[in-house]
């Protein structure tokens, strides 16, 4: 069974909104929820009006597809705890919390549009064992998101004013695109947390590293690709560069890199005329590379 507002017809909910069945069509008409939205069952389909769900979003089995234009805006939390959430081709702004449990489908934006995350203080978790490409990911406002599990996004953006933190369990972010797939702007701030890893994957186009503190830092392209720092780049934890993966210090700057844990390298490690400084306490380099400049400033195992 189909239920669809009236064309042209806004609909304000004053309380809670639950589809648990069937499919609601809201006919290209702008629906506004005060209390929470839940959709237990069914299809809720947002065509092409914005969404704004006032007290949250909670996708508990069933679908909810946004459309092809407007968005959906969730001022509080989005939980995606069963069921899936598709994207299509709108932007999704959500203030709250941000969670997908074991099992949620999260399916990104077809054409780039962002998910946007412009709360405060916000949790943004996915349990899956493989996480969901979550797309095209950007921070506005003034507040800080924080990773509380491991994520991954196709690209990010920092925006001036907020802090992107990975967490304090050791949790891995994925970065999946290519070019230049991970930016803070002007004044955004990049926190590397405790403990976590930023896996760049984007493959066969070249692809910037972008100058922030990293913990630890992996590239594992599927097919030969070429990373380039952007520039003097830090590592607190390990550098792995993967089979297929090449990183460059950048033909015009030479930019240095200093790394206090492991330097692997099963891959390509193009030095140009950089200095490589290894300043940890204990560390291991292993695999085939060759250094122009190459400092220790701790003892080497």
């Amino acid at each position: 069974e189909t239920f669809g507002a009236e064309s042209n017809d806004a609909l304000p909910v004053a309380g809670t909104l639950i589809n648990s069945a069937g499919t609601f069509d809201t006919n290209a008409n702008p629906v506004t929820v005060t209390g929470l939205t839940t959709v237990s069952g069914g299809t809720y389909s947002a065509s092409t009006a914005t969404q704004t769900f006032n007290g949250g979003l909670t996708i508990s089995g069933g679908t909810f597809t946004s459309g092809a234009s407007g968005a959906v805006d969730v001022n509080g939390a989005f939980t995606l705890s069963s069921g899936t959430f598709t994207q299509a081709t709108s932007t999704l702004n959500v203030s709250g919390n941000f969670a997908i449990s074991s099992g949620a489908t999260f399916t990104k934006s077809t054409n780039s549009s962002a998910l946007t995350l412009n709360g405060t203080t916000q949790n943004i978790s996915d349990a899956n064992a493989t996480t969901n490409d979550l797309g095209v990911v950007s921070t506005s406002g003034t507040g800080t998101a924080t990773m509380t599990n491991n994520l991954k996004v196709t690209s990010l953006s920092i925006g001036n004013g907020t802090t992107f933190n990975l967490g304090a369990g050791s949790y891995t972010l994925t970065i999946t695109g290519t070019g230049t797939p991970l930016t803070t702007n002007t004044t955004g701030t990049f926190n590397a947390g405790t403990g976590s890893t930023v896996l760049y994957t984007g493959a066969t186009t070249a692809t910037n590293i972008a100058t922030v503190a990293y913990v630890n830092l992996t590239l594992t392209p599927t097919a030969a690709t070429t990373y380039s720092l952007l520039g003097n780049t830090t590592l607190t934890g390990n550098l792995t560069i993967s089979t297929n993966a090449t990183l460059d210090t950048t033909l015009a700057n030479s930019y240095s890199l200093t790394v206090a844990g492991n330097f692997s390298n099963s891959g390509t490690f193009t030095a140009r005329s950089g200095t490589v400084t290894l300043n940890g306490s204990s560390h291991a380099v292993s695999g085939s590379s060759s250094f122009n400049n190459l400092t220790f400033t701790a003892p080497q195992t």
